[in-house]
């Protein structure tokens, strides 16, 4: 099978809007060749371009009669996954991503293990703060949590944080994830643990109804 079918292969599987890096296919064959056969298949609309290096399964939503653009968290995993770094929602992201902020920020914050860097993407400006990877070796959901509460209080004191807030975030994560979160967090700093430690009560409470 040519490395275009097998790529192509791949694709015809895979969910409507999955991304895809270069190396995604590199089990396939050549850099060059992988390179041409991609760019065969964007030419024919089986993958598009949607930033350097980055493509997509096109998304068309039949009801709508277009392609749907992708989705920005999904595009910004991506961009660092591209680049083999570890990145974490930060500042209003965070608490956008937690519910606890409405308004979708202007600048998308992210902290990273990656160089410093501000990029835009899709019309949006993303920023990666560089932070070493000690404070970033969190699961996705302990460290989005942990940024969220940490900019919470920042932005209107740790008296604020009250059960309703708390409450707002539980319903962001499964029972599965808040356990994970619960033993992750042991290191973090003793007033984090302690709202964890309450949200995991609450938790039993709303169950317990």
């Amino acid at each position: 099978m040519s490395v275009k079918k097998e790529i192509e292969k791949k694709i015809r599987y895979a969910q409507k809007g999955k991304m895809y890096i270069m190396s995604d296919f590199s089990n396939l064959g050549e850099y060059n060749n992988i390179k041409i056969n991609i760019q065969n298949l964007v030419k024919e609309g089986k993958l598009q371009k949607i930033y350097t290096g980055i493509y997509m399964k096109p998304n068309y939503a039949e009801f709508l009669k277009i392609d749907l653009p992708p989705n920005i968290y999904d595009l910004i995993q991506t961009y660092a996954r591209k680049f083999n770094w570890t990145i974490t929602p930060s500042g209003n992201t965070a608490m956008n991503m937690l519910g606890l902020d409405t308004q979708v920020p202007a600048k998308i914050n992210y902290i990273s293990t990656g160089p410093t860097r501000t990029i835009n993407i899709d019309g949006r400006q993303i920023h990666f703060r560089h932070k070493s990877l000690r404070d970033s070796n969190y699961s996705q959901p302990t460290a989005l949590l942990i940024e969220g509460l940490k900019t919470f209080r920042e932005k209107y004191g740790l008296e604020h944080i009250d059960d309703t807030i708390l409450i707002t975030i539980n319903n962001r994560f499964t029972d599965e994830q808040m356990n994970k979160i619960e033993k992750e967090a042991l290191t973090t700093r003793a007033w984090i643990r302690d709202l964890i430690k309450r949200m995991q009560v609450l938790r039993s409470r709303e169950k317990n109804k």
